[in-house]
């Protein structure tokens, strides 16, 4: 959880992968990880921490030319769901639940090609894994489909899904709720 005061200062952050601790400052004043919810009654007004941009990118958008290179993420809102790049090939979803990271999604292409790989939000609206080569080694099969642009989003109920421009979604990774 974190609360905004403006556009880059926030009074807690709960910390990524570990829900229940929070960053801030302890009784000495130090900046650390609190195990305890944030106290929305209590005083903020030493609680407020500046954000150079964002924590983890929620959504991969074609414009993203680099894609989604080695051991790269994109995470849900709330920071319990991860879609992670893979560096041995394999595109794979983890839902974070006290600290520990299980996979509720893969792509299965671990080990096919060779790396570095990357996932890549075309303009057509496909979703791909390239190789080092710039062989595709897993497609979601949604070229064509809908409108541009397209965005792929790890949303908080878990489920991976690829939206067109009018927001309609066109593919999904059937996860959400697991």
């Amino acid at each position: 959880m974190r609360k905004k005061v403006d556009k880059k200062h926030y009074k807690s952050f709960e910390a990524v992968n570990l829900p229940g601790y929070f960053i801030g400052i302890n009784e000495d004043r130090e900046l650390g990880i609190m195990e305890k919810k944030f106290d929305e009654g209590a005083d903020t007004k030493d609680f407020v921490f500046k954000m150079e941009g964002s924590i983890k990118k929620k959504c991969l958008k074609e414009k993203h030319e680099k894609g989604l290179v080695d051991e790269k993420a994109i995470w849900s809102s709330c920071h319990t769901f991860e879609a992670r790049m893979q560096g041995d090939g394999n595109f794979v979803i983890y839902k974070w639940t006290d600290g520990e990271a299980s996979p509720i999604w893969a792509s299965d292409t671990c080990g096919t090609g060779t790396g570095p790989y990357k996932l890549k939000m075309q303009e057509d609206g496909n979703l791909v894994i390239y190789d080092s080569t710039n062989a595709p080694k897993w497609a979601s099969n949604t070229c064509g489909t809908g409108t541009g642009p397209y965005k792929l989003k790890m949303q908080k109920d878990g489920n991976m899904v690829i939206y067109d421009g009018e927001k309609a979604a066109i593919w999904a990774s059937g996860t959400d709720g697991k």
